[in-house]
């Protein structure tokens, strides 16, 4: 189940225009990565200082819903730097850094001290996945509808 939304998908048409030279080694790229076997993976792409960021989850009903994180990125060195936008689970977040690493294919962050997520790359950018619902998981695992919101 590749792709998500809208949102990854207007990410991947920025870098299509093939408007200027890459900004940086994540500029025009799109990964996807298993956080927790066969019910959730997050998928990334970033493009000319944008990134959206989709976490996607298979609810009890078998059913794929997805929070969403559209912002801006930089990077300094080993450190990428997220200042989101919006978001269908906003928070008071205004932005986090991660120390990060990519080697050709394999894109890997470190969230917290041994927190790490393996990402690999999508060889044709994400594609929309329709129907898959946006919004938050609550504490307890459950899915509520949220739109994409302007932070």
């Amino acid at each position: 189940m590749r792709g998500l939304s809208g949102a990854l998908l207007l990410v991947a048409a920025i870098g299509a225009c093939g408007c200027g030279e890459k900004r940086d080694q994540l500029d025009g790229t799109h990964w996807e990565g298993q956080l927790l076997p066969g019910s959730c993976y997050a998928e990334a792409g970033f493009e000319h200082g944008s990134y959206a960021w989709a976490l996607v989850c298979t609810e009890g009903s078998g059913s794929p819903a997805a929070t969403l994180e559209v912002g801006d990125y930089s990077i300094a060195g080993a450190e990428l730097t997220l200042v989101p936008r919006q978001a269908s689970c906003p928070s008071d977040v205004v932005g986090h850094t991660l120390a990060f690493s990519v080697s050709r294919d394999v894109f890997v962050t470190e969230n917290a001290p041994g927190q790490i997520i393996t990402f690999y790359a999508l060889p044709a950018g994400p594609v929309p996945q329709a129907g898959v619902p946006v919004g938050c998981f609550d504490d307890q695992g459950s899915f509520v509808p949220n739109p994409l919101t302007p932070l």
